[in-house]
């Protein structure tokens, strides 16, 4: 689904109001008895909406790569801004249900990589009960703020860069000019790995907190002190979680010209 500028104006005009009243009301609860199939998948289709205002960057994307996408959350708001996005997905179990979810989006595209500074490195990678908290690194702090999220198993992975990953399947770069990052911990692993390409890089925004969620994790200081030293500047940060540890926040940088 690919929307001219006008006609999605049109379309948010016209979704908001259909936000409001299934997000908002008593419909909501009315329909999810009625048909909680059905609900739910429309519940996950304009979840975009919400997500917009944050993320208004994104009009100004030529494309996304998306390291840490899980089931493909994101794909309706990327969508949205016809966006072309690379999603990468360590976990094979997942990976599987991500490119089930991206078979009516024809600019998107999945690989089952596990992304760091190194390649071909074996990491064990921790698996939580939920799936998304899952990570090179085991639980520290993490648990103050979500105290059901437990390991439940961990798998050997092998790694690989951006930088080998962009050179080795011969992708133009150009194409893509922002990077997002949900990794639980490994997003300077992720950034350290990825030099060359960052040099063509207009936008990162990553999910990091300010306190040592994950044994040995980087921390927002950390992405702070990279990304300043090769030209971003900070321009959005929004806290999503917080509590006596520490705060996680959604952070926007943009490389100045």
């Amino acid at each position: 689904m690919k929307l001219s500028k006008y006609t999605k104006s049109n379309f948010y005009k016209f979704y908001k109001y259909i936000r409001n009243i299934f997000f908002f009301s008593f419909l909501k609860r009315l329909f999810f008895k009625l048909n909680p199939n059905l609900a739910k998948k429309i519940q996950n289709e304009l979840h975009f909406l919400i997500l917009k205002e944050e993320n208004s960057f994104l009009k100004d994307s030529k494309g996304v790569i998306h390291i840490g996408a899980h089931t493909g959350e994101e794909r309706y708001l990327y969508d949205y801004y016809s966006n072309n996005v690379l999603w990468f997905e360590p976990i094979p179990s997942i990976y599987d249900e991500l490119n089930k979810n991206l078979k009516n989006f024809s600019n998107q595209f999945a690989f089952n990589k596990l992304i760091t500074d190194i390649d071909k490195k074996k990491y064990d990678f921790h698996i939580t009960n939920n799936y998304c908290s899952s990570s090179i690194y085991e639980i520290k702090l993490h648990e103050k703020l979500w105290p059901t999220v437990k390991e439940i198993n961990t798998i050997t992975l092998k790694s690989t860069t951006l930088d080998s990953f962009f050179y080795e399947k011969k992708i133009q770069i150009n194409k893509y000019d922002t990077i997002v990052m949900d990794t639980q911990g490994a997003e300077l692993l992720a950034l350290k790995g990825a030099e060359k390409i960052l040099k063509n890089i207009k936008f990162v925004k990553t999910e990091v907190a300010d306190f040592e969620s994950y044994e040995g994790c980087c921390q927002l200081k950390d992405i702070d002190d990279f990304l300043l030293k090769r030209g971003f500047t900070l321009i959005s940060k929004i806290i999503f979680m917080t509590g006596e540890v520490g705060n996680y926040y959604d952070v926007v940088y943009i490389k100045q010209e």
